[in-house]
């Protein structure tokens, strides 16, 4: 509303009521032209908040503050600089006027609008010869802002309860509230990951993995809620906890890796001013101590020279040594419970298995749990100790590495794995599932997959239950693979 009307005009009207003086003019020129940066910053600051390095500060358990002040705002400063350098020249020009009109500074101070005004008096006086300019300088003043006060870190009030598993999801819902109606984008899912175990979480771009990982940091986003279901971290129900307590386990007992690094690290922080924040949010440590423990974190990801590339910023390395980076934060404080959400997608086959060997490595000498999410059932061959298979918001299959990966139960598994390259012979076409991933808010009547499924027929109009088929291995299908009719039914 304030940027409808000039601002010579507000200025014209402050001044009038408060009078003459060098701290009225600075308030009526704040006032006059702070609309012009607040919406600068808001509007960048709309667009940071959506990128990957502010939720990855979020999940490292950063205060809101310091992610707006440490993260956000320096990203703002650049159109924030181009507003700025506008501005001060447009002040000056508005303060100039507003002397010139005899509503501004006294007499007794410089200002370019006195010379101005007084210079107009001689020239109507006649007296041509004072058209010479006598040199002037126009003050500038500026208002700083207050010095923020940090905020207190609360010592996290509630026991970690040491118990198997690490981390036990329970019919887990989370539904997106849309215009066009209700996404369940997570429905019924339950799975469970105990200390030192890899849980490959593994389907199609829009199953639901990713909503899956973030469902359990809290890291929805409305219009999406978690709506049913429990997620129980060391014993503990964290479905209903407060953003501080989550602030608490995120990036302390809870960590995450996401895709691409280059969007998770702060591309105007050093490596170790990002490593060092995440130590002392969780620990009263000092910075030495936290450079230390960011120095370590390095070696052990295989990082040669970790002294040197803690001082580089992220576009000074490869994609490979970002991940590793990413890597060596979320292990940073020991977390219980690590969530990687497809980390290696990006990367060369070559950097990709160094990465899978050291995360599985780091798993279990720490003894932290994992859930990797990838759409790629080859990577979590050799990685993972258990495979849940997603498939529309829910599991379709679940079950051991092996028994998944050489017996699949469930015609989606079975698909996946055919169109892996390593699986059909020379010069065979590749195989593929036809169709395409139904909408989550138009699913068919009874199992998802039927539409593309070469198996189903009547029966499969009904939803089916996850059930255990063999031994530990669980499958959502009335038509198994290598399971007769007599021993389903």
């Amino acid at each position: 509303l304030q940027l409808s009307f000039p601002a010579i005009l507000i200025a014209l009207i402050l001044l009038t009521l408060l009078g003459k003086g060098i701290g009225n003019i600075i308030l009526a020129l704040v006032v006059a032209q702070w609309a012009y940066y607040a919406r600068t910053v808001r509007a960048s600051a709309l667009v940071e908040r959506r990128k990957e390095y502010v939720e990855a500060a979020t999940c490292l358990g950063l205060t809101h503050n310091r992610i707006v002040f440490r993260h956000i705002l320096p990203n703002c400063l650049p159109p924030l600089i181009v507003v700025a350098t506008v501005q001060t020249a447009h002040a000056i020009a508005l303060e100039a006027t507003l002397s010139f009109l005899g509503v501004g500074l006294p007499q007794t101070e410089p200002s370019l609008g006195l010379l101005i005004s007084n210079g107009f008096e001689y020239m109507m006086s006649g007296r041509y010869w004072i058209l010479l300019p006598r040199p002037g300088a126009a003050r500038h003043h500026r208002v700083d802002q207050p010095c923020r006060r940090p905020v207190a870190r609360h010592p996290q009030s509630e026991a970690e309860a040491v118990s198997a598993p690490t981390l036990q999801v329970e019919k887990l819902q989370t539904h997106f509230f849309t215009r066009d109606g209700v996404l369940k984008a997570v429905d019924d899912v339950s799975f469970t990951v105990g200390a030192g175990e890899v849980l490959g979480l593994v389907g199609e771009s829009g199953s639901g993995k990713s909503v899956t990982g973030f469902s359990i940091i809290g890291l929805v986003d409305p219009p999406g809620r978690v709506v049913g279901g429990s997620i129980r971290f060391k014993g503990n129900d964290v479905t209903g906890l407060d953003d501080e307590r989550m602030r608490h386990l995120r990036g302390d007992r809870i960590a995450m890796i996401f895709q691409d690094p280059m969007m998770t690290l702060n591309p105007v922080l050093r490596i170790d001013t990002q490593m060092i924040e995440t130590v002392r949010a969780h620990a009263n440590v000092s910075r030495e101590e936290a450079l230390k423990r960011s120095r370590d974190a390095l070696a052990q990801v295989g990082i040669p020279a970790p002294e040197e590339r803690l001082k580089a910023y992220p576009h000074q390395l490869s994609g490979g040594m970002r991940q590793r980076v990413a890597i060596a934060i979320a292990f940073l404080n020991k977390p219980d419970l690590i969530i990687a959400d497809e980390p290696t997608t990006a990367l060369d086959v070559t950097i990709q298995g160094q990465i899978l060997y050291e995360a599985q490595l780091l798993c279990r000498e720490t003894g932290t749990a994992m859930i990797w999410i990838t759409h790629d059932l080859a990577v979590v061959a050799g990685l993972a100790d258990r495979i849940a298979v997603m498939y529309a918001g829910r599991i379709v299959e679940t079950g051991r590495t092996g028994a998944v990966i050489d017996t699949p139960l469930h015609p989606y598994s079975h698909g996946l794995l055919g169109s892996v390259p390593s699986h059909n012979r020379r010069g065979e076409r590749l195989a593929q599932i036809p169709g395409m991933t139904p909408s989550l808010l138009n699913l068919p009547e009874g199992c998802a997959f039927r539409d593309r499924c070469p198996r189903a027929d009547a029966a499969c109009g009904v939803s089916p239950e996850l059930r255990e088929i063999r031994p530990g291995q669980f499958a959502r299908c009335v038509h198994p693979h290598g399971v007769a009719a007599e021993v389903v039914g």
